[in-house]
């Protein structure tokens, strides 16, 4: 169980989550800020409030990640694309 939690922990879009009991763990995160990955998504942690008309959350999430490729399926998150299409960001 241990080591599927570090796992889980290690998830950069904070799309893997665990409960015990019955209770959702509770995932610290550090900061709150919006980081800009070299060739890939937008990485939220915190306290940050994703506004979408369209997506509602059960709870507000303390850790996503946005997509900057434009190729993802699952937008405004990333899915992982911007590994298959190659995206570069040479600014960045």
């Amino acid at each position: 169980m241990e080591a599927i939690i570090a796992v889980i922990k290690q998830c950069p879009s904070g799309a893997l989550s665990y409960s015990i009991g019955g209770e959702r763990a509770n995932q610290e995160t550090g900061n709150d800020g919006i980081v800009v990955s070299t060739d890939g998504p937008y990485h939220v942690t915190g306290e940050v409030t994703l506004k979408v008309p369209s997506i509602h959350f059960d709870d507000n999430p303390r850790r996503y990640a946005l997509c900057r490729c434009g190729g993802s399926k699952n937008k405004p998150f990333c899915d992982g694309t911007h590994w298959h299409i190659g995206f570069k960001d040479e600014k960045n």
